[in-house]
């Protein structure tokens, strides 16, 4: 990792710097920062910084999560500007949203989704997390050519396309039940597209999910499915057509039940079992670098607020 900081080394550091920094929460944000930035300034020559919150080392910030670290350096700074207000021009942060500031009612955002507010140099991800940026047919249609190039069909790109918003909608009941449910932990890498069945224009979880559950000893495992299916039909409207869908799934865990509902639906358009496994599974890091790649390529202010990111550490 290299040199880590006490949090007042840390703003010290930031003061010193010739430039600015922007410190966000994790390596995969830093490294899609770090692709953003290179594509609009390909001729940069140094000078800005984009830290992660694992440099950090302090008994204040020990037991914490990275987006609770970052928010902390940002609540000190604050303090700080009072005597030293350079703190505020030099430092900035980014942190996920997750669902902060978002009401729902039967898993559709209540009275209305809203993006999050924006300050100067305090920034937060238009969804819950980073990864929500390529909750996108597209980059799943990208990705399936770049990596399964002699398996992927017109018929193929063409359901994954028909089937996105049902998968979306899948990724949103799930992430919202298993926050509720309090067991996000234990269902990392828990999803398979075994536990995936694909009707009409809807997609639902099937009991093999509920063993699943059971198996990792997770409370709701009884009920889980029953409850999910109801809920994907109650929400469908409320969620299937609309734009902001894509920003309210976990990211993580969002994440793993778009790739195995589109290695689901490959299987349905006869790919072999094979190759649908390592659709969901597979690539793992050729995958992250694809994704962040792909978010790197995307229009400029198709992504707010990354590129106001970028735009202040150049500003």
């Amino acid at each position: 990792m290299g040199k880590t900081y006490s949090l007042n080394g840390f703003l010290n550091a930031a003061l010193r710097r010739s430039s600015k920094t922007v410190l966000v929460e994790g390596p995969s944000d830093k490294h899609i920062l770090h692709k953003i930035e290179l594509e609009r300034f390909p001729n940069k020559s140094g000078g800005s910084t984009i830290d992660q919150a694992g440099i950090l080392d302090d008994p204040l910030l020990a037991g914490l999560g990275n987006k609770a670290r970052v928010l902390i350096v940002h609540e000190h700074a604050t303090k700080l500007a009072a005597s030293v207000p350079k703190i505020t021009s030099v430092l900035a942060t980014l942190t996920d949203r997750e669902w902060d500031g978002l009401s729902f009612t039967a898993f559709v955002p209540q009275p209305n989704w809203l993006a999050p507010a924006q300050t100067s140099n305090c920034f937060t991800t238009l969804g819950h997390s980073i990864e929500n940026y390529h909750f996108n047919a597209e980059c799943a249609h990208e990705f399936l050519k770049y990596a399964f190039p002699e398996h992927v069909t017109a018929p193929v790109l063409a359901a994954v396309s028909r089937q996105f918003p049902a998968l979306l909608t899948l990724a949103t009941v799930v992430s919202l039940k298993i926050r509720d449910e309090a067991c996000i932990g234990r269902c990392s890498g828990l999803v398979s597209p075994t536990h995936i069945d694909i009707r009409a224009d809807r997609a639902y979880l099937n009991d093999s999910f509920g063993g699943a559950c059971l198996a990792r000893q997770i409370q709701a495992a009884g009920w889980i499915v029953a409850d999910v299916n109801l809920s994907i039909d109650a929400a469908w409207s409320g969620l299937a057509t609309k734009d902001f869908t894509c920003w309210l799934p976990h990211g993580h865990i969002g994440d793993e039940i778009l790739w195995c509902g589109v290695a689901r639906v490959a299987l349905g358009e006869g790919v072999a079992q094979e190759i649908v496994d390592e659709i969901a599974h597979g690539y793992k890091k050729d995958r992250e670098r694809f994704k962040a790649q792909w978010i790197s390529k995307q229009a400029v202010g198709s992504r707010p607020p990354l590129d106001e990111a970028i735009d202040w550490l150049h500003s």
